[in-house]
């Protein structure tokens, strides 16, 4: 099961961040809008290696809190240390252990394809956001190459795909969401939109006005 999998792969799973990976990470998390002092919600968070990102861009006024099912991920991730404003919490996001509004923004790197309801995973993450709060989903490779990855290693993950833009974009709007931009690039895939309400106007000027696309 995917639960076992995660877990036997937490020991050795910076060892399996692909090269770029990590400056790709960067570029997405600095073009998101994201702004100083937000509460982040990191989805599927594994050893934490989108944190440092979010915390460069939240500041020290912000909080970044990770989540994943796999308690030996939230292990390793704990043992980073990254500071008083970061916590790590084992949950499934079926079920989030956090009160509605709680975030004003939600990351989800690699966790899609994963998560077997994808509606009802968009709708838990609506709830624990804000009104006008930000939904980030990306990877930094293709939609193809992500798909085709899961595919070869087979197993618990093999049928863990992610959907079509139009398919995304329609669950996304089926959840509550309002999707400010889609990206299937050739090394990247990102997803940008917010949870209407009202500050939604106010949120979607901001989260438009720093955003770096891929060139």
């Amino acid at each position: 099961m995917r639960r076992e999998f995660f877990n036997n792969l937490a020991d050795r799973w910076d060892d399996l961040v692909p090269p770029g990976a990590a400056s790709k990470l960067a570029e997405i998390v600095a073009g998101s809008g994201l702004r100083k002092g937000a509460h982040v919600l990191d989805v599927g968070c594994g050893t934490g290696l989108l944190v440092p990102f979010l915390l460069e861009r939240a500041g020290e006024r912000g909080t970044v809190t990770g989540v994943d099912f796999a308690a030996a991920m939230v292990q390793r991730a704990g043992a980073k240390a990254f500071g008083p404003n970061v916590r790590f919490v084992e949950a499934d996001v079926a079920a989030l252990p956090f009160e509605p509004g709680t975030f004003d923004a939600v990351f989800c790197n690699n966790v899609l394809p994963h998560l077997p309801d994808k509606p009802g995973a968009l709708q838990e993450l609506n709830r624990v956001l804000k009104p006008g709060g930000l939904l980030v989903i990306c990877h930094t490779e293709s939609r193809e190459a992500v798909n085709r990855m899961h595919r070869h290693i087979g197993g618990p993950v093999g049928a863990d795909l992610l959907p079509t833009v139009e398919e995304l974009r329609q669950m996304l709007q089926d959840a509550g969401y309002s999707v400010l931009d889609l990206v299937d690039g050739a090394d990247r895939f990102v997803v940008r939109a917010v949870k209407p309400g009202t500050t939604a106007p106010e949120k979607v000027r901001m989260y438009c006005s720093d955003v770096r696309r891929p060139g």
